[in-house]
């Protein structure tokens, strides 16, 4: 019994450490550069401060979560899900592998970007002048029910999915080979097309560059029943 309160003092001693280094470690974070933290995930040069873009004010976000987030939230998620896909098509265009692989925007290789990247390196792609080939519409953030998971056990969906809807604006972009030559990229849907993204994982918050939506997959749809996952894809539909 006498040893008692030796151990609470040592335990209260181990726990009052624990969190002086934790209170050290975030505040290491908090103090860290756009130029360290980029270090931190092995992706120098750094991209520039504004990759991630704003995403336009007007962007229409449905919560489809049945108030299992507010409204607020919804927002702040798409938003970081709008963003991560800027960084991803920035890392594309700029034939970044570094970044691709770094884990901050998704998994390494990034779903597939790696593969992009790859393909063009072995065409002798020195560059590209990438366009936004598509317009955000409309985006929501949908909770996903048990009967959704046991439909699509294969996309392993994850507690919340955000749908982003997109409409091709018909631009194209330049690719610049090693010997200098440049040629046209063109888009491959249609002018006025309507596409749609589903992206699983979470939102992430970073002190140095905000929050992200961490894309653990990502998949394309079309909403007319001939991709797998168009009945999830199918709740944000055009005006």
């Amino acid at each position: 019994m006498k040893r008692f309160p030796r151990i609470l003092a040592s335990l209260a001693i181990s726990y009052a450490a624990a969190a002086a280094l934790a209170s050290t470690a975030s505040s290491d974070a908090k103090s860290q550069t756009w130029d360290e933290f980029w270090l931190a995930h092995h992706v120098e040069p750094s991209p520039p401060k504004g990759f991630l873009g704003t995403p336009p004010q007007d962007l229409q976000v449905l919560n489809l979560t049945n108030g299992a987030i507010d409204d607020a939230t919804a927002r702040r998620w798409a938003r970081a899900d709008w963003r991560r896909g800027q960084g991803d098509r920035w890392a594309e265009c700029n034939l970044r592998m570094d970044l691709i692989n770094s884990g901050i925007l998704g998994p390494p290789g990034l779903n597939g970007t790696d593969q992009f990247v790859k393909a063009e390196l072995a065409m002798g792609t020195k560059s590209l002048s990438c366009n936004p080939s598509a317009d955000a519409v409309k985006m929501a953030v949908i909770k996903v029910t048990d009967e959704m998971k046991r439909r699509h056990a294969a996309a392993r969906l994850t507690p919340y999915v955000i749908v982003g809807m997109s409409r091709v604006n018909g631009s194209t972009g330049t690719r610049t080979r090693a010997d200098g030559t440049r040629e046209s990229v063109p888009t491959r849907r249609k002018k006025g097309e309507v596409i749609w993204q589903l992206d699983t994982g979470q939102v992430r918050e970073s002190p140095v560059i905000g929050q992200l939506w961490y894309q653990a997959n990502g998949f394309s749809c079309r909403a007319d029943g001939s991709t797998p996952l168009d009945d999830i894809c199918g709740l944000v539909r055009p005006d």
